[in-house]
């Protein structure tokens, strides 16, 4: 969207903006969680990018199944591949695919209300969560699931999420990192707010949380700095904290997940310390929040190690020659791997941007043979169910509606069929 915004600015440029599923946005509407209203509000924006009138929505339309990247080429000068990261890593160890052991990728989507995943079910039964992994993801899921689902009803939150958190026995989440608090890959931000949630108490254990000075250097860090400073004072007052609230996170460091314990489901998982000593926890649901992968697209290189497209400054490069393929681009995860915020994606995608331009100057991107609007109407003789901009105005509307309705931001629609009513208006 980044992407689209810099574009559709310049005078005789028209784009085309096509998504797999009948909403835009990614994870602005996905991935975001709910109570981070702020974070969400760059939306707005993006919405007002979608109705300029050189901008056409073409969503509900997969390329690869509804149509193929060299007919994209036929058409437009240059393709622009920002499909994220939408798969996520493995944990490698025994026990892993049994039930009550899920990814935070689902787990984030089904309480955002993603269609993908409307009709999954999480173990909420059992009085202790564990989440593998230490980054902004991974406090997101703790709040989440330590949180009162009170504390999430005038949000975006999915209906289906906060009737399953109404009875959930939830009462500790341990959030488990493989290596000392220093390598936290949280940000301060995430870590304060996890300290300020009301009837629930951050803590940690006090033999885990010792930093040295090793580690400061490896992490290139000095102890003296402010930003270090704050999230080491966070942690240390957690390790000195006696539980007083009937809910609480715990934060442990240097231990690694070696086994996932049960037989048809998840009973519980051990974790193992550096010189071999390993504890048995007991817990009925294990998220791993360790990361993100992207998916391999017809038609498109894909460095399946890295997994990312290959790419130079955002031209897409053939993987054996290193030589740019013409007219593909790419920005986003799937550019350069899950890291930054949502803001890293402005400046990623300015480059992309003005690697596009350039070529376009030196004369390096192809001349389509079709025009866009030829490409717009070949799409919907071919997807009955296209979401064009006047069908997702719909949807924002009966969405942004049922939120007022009922005090709350907004209600989304949780599956496809719904979301494709709405876009018909019925």
């Amino acid at each position: 969207m980044y992407a689209v915004a810099e574009l559709s600015e310049m005078v005789g440029v028209s784009v085309t903006v096509l998504e797999r599923t009948p909403t835009p946005l990614g994870l602005l509407r996905a991935g975001v969680a709910p109570d981070h209203e702020g974070t969400k509000l760059i939306g707005e924006r993006f919405s007002r990018v979608l109705q300029r009138p050189n901008v056409e929505c073409l969503f509900n339309v997969e390329v690869g199944r509804d149509v193929s990247v060299a007919e994209l080429l036929i058409h437009h000068h240059a393709v622009i591949c920002a499909v994220g990261a939408a798969d996520d890593r493995k944990l490698g160890i025994p026990g892993e695919d049994l039930e009550g052991s899920v990814s935070a990728r689902e787990f984030v989507a089904w309480y955002n209300g993603h269609p993908d995943y409307s009709d999954r079910h999480f173990d909420l039964s059992g009085k202790r969560a564990v989440v593998i992994g230490n980054g902004n993801v991974a406090l997101d899921v703790a709040r989440v699931l330590a949180r009162p689902a009170s504390a999430y009803e005038k949000t975006t939150m999915s209906d289906v999420a906060l009737e399953a958190l109404r009875g959930s026995a939830i009462e500790e989440v341990m959030v488990v990192g493989r290596r000392g608090q220093v390598f936290g890959a949280y940000s301060t931000a995430e870590l304060l707010a996890l300290e300020r949630l009301p009837g629930v108490d951050l803590l940690a254990y006090p033999a885990e949380v010792s930093v040295t000075d090793e580690e400061l250097v490896t992490a290139g860090l000095e102890e003296s700095s402010f930003n270090f400073a704050r999230r080491r004072g966070v942690i240390d007052a957690a390790a000195r904290r006696t539980p007083v609230s009937p809910r609480r996170i715990i934060m442990r460091y240097r231990l690694k997940p070696t086994a996932l314990i049960g037989e048809d489901a998840v009973r519980g998982v051990v974790l193992t310390e550096a010189d071999g000593t390993s504890e048995a926890v007991e817990t009925s649901l294990v998220i791993r929040a360790v990361g993100f992968r992207a998916r391999s697209m017809p038609g498109i290189p894909f460095d399946s190690s890295a997994g990312i497209i290959p790419n130079d400054a955002g031209r897409i490069v053939d993987p054996d020659t290193g030589r740019p393929l013409p007219g593909l681009y790419c920005a986003g995860w799937v550019k350069r791997g899950p890291s930054g915020v949502i803001g890293t994606n402005r400046t990623d995608s300015a480059e992309t941007v003005a690697s596009l331009l350039e070529d376009l100057a030196d004369g390096r991107v192809p001349q389509p043979v079709g025009s866009s609007t030829d490409f717009a109407d070949l799409i919907r003789s071919r997807q009955p169910y296209l979401v064009d901009r006047a069908g997702w105005r719909r949807i924002e509307e009966a969405e942004l509606g049922a939120g007022a309705a009922t005090g709350r931001t907004r209600v989304k629609l949780l599956n496809s069929a719904d979301l494709l009513k709405a876009a018909r208006g019925a």
